[in-house]
């Protein structure tokens, strides 16, 4: 059995800078006050592994994926009670992982594959 293993990795930080005055007025154009979110996860991560083998004189790959978010830290401007947009229902978002594991076997010309997916 031959087999080659690869390893791949992404890291994201999403941080916001405040918009430049505007060029005809010199005022900053109100977006969000300074400290509210973005609206998406500050730090995402995702990382996969995979193994590709011959088994049998069949091609195949074990693989793994994983992918997490932190939870939101900051309100949204929607969600900041200092904004007129405030609205007290929003919920923020909470930390997520998300896990996959697939095995494949091809049998020519198709592939065939199992996957388990877990969120938590």
């Amino acid at each position: 059995m031959d087999g080659r293993l690869r390893l791949e990795s992404s890291v994201f930080d999403v941080k916001w800078g405040a918009p430049a005055p505007a060029p005809e007025t010199g005022i900053r154009p109100v977006i969000a006050r300074q400290g509210d979110s973005l609206g998406v996860n500050p730090w995402t991560v995702a990382m996969n592994v995979q193994y590709d083998f011959v088994a049998w004189g069949r091609s195949g790959f074990a693989r793994a994926d994983d992918q997490f978010a932190s939870r939101q830290t900051a309100p949204t401007s929607a969600e900041d009670p200092g904004n007129e947009t405030y609205d007290p229902g929003l919920l923020k978002m909470p930390q997520t992982n998300l896990l996959s594991l697939r095995l494949d076997r091809t049998f020519r010309p198709r592939t065939i594959g199992i996957t388990l997916t877990s969120r938590h």
